[in-house]
């Protein structure tokens, strides 16, 4: 996961530590439009269906894809959509927020900085299109991804 990239690797480590695996059916949801769970989910096999009350279904995610990460990162406080189980079997990593801060709260005071330096009262947003313009949070990333992330989160260029 980029959001993680380059970081201390025995955060990471930590971080795997706290990483719960779990399974979903055909039709499950596992996160729904309007709540505040700040889960990070990954996806390790299957496909996602994301949902959004006034769109119906608006995009069909595959393996690798990271959901969660608008909250997680706290620049929002509401989930934007629905995210349901689109094949017969999905399998996701579990990142829970909460398990997170604890990590970061007990010893990694560089991540911690990082990460609360998102969470500012704009939400992050000044330094996510930094960080997004200068590829420090999606090193890697290719342009037209970043391009279409600024938009999608409503970043000037």
């Amino acid at each position: 996961m980029k959001l993680f990239y380059g970081l201390n690797p025995a955060f990471i480590r930590s971080l795997a530590n706290i990483t719960e695996r779990k399974m979903n059916f055909l039709g499950d949801v596992f996160k729904e439009e309007g709540t505040t769970d700040r889960t990070l989910r990954v996806q390790e096999f299957g496909k996602v269906r994301v949902e959004t009350s006034r769109q119906g279904s608006v995009a069909l995610s595959d393996v690798g894809t990271v959901l969660g990460e608008m909250m997680f990162l706290g620049m929002r406080t509401i989930s934007q959509a629905t995210f349901r189980a689109a094949t017969p079997l999905l399998v996701m990593l579990w990142i829970p927020h909460h398990s997170f801060e604890n990590i970061i709260n007990d010893g990694y005071p560089f991540e911690g900085a990082y990460f609360r330096s998102l969470q500012r009262t704009d939400h992050g947003r000044e330094d996510m299109s930094h960080y997004a313009h200068d590829l420090k949070l999606f090193r890697g990333c290719g342009q037209s991804f970043l391009n279409r992330f600024i938009v999608q989160v409503g970043f000037q260029n």
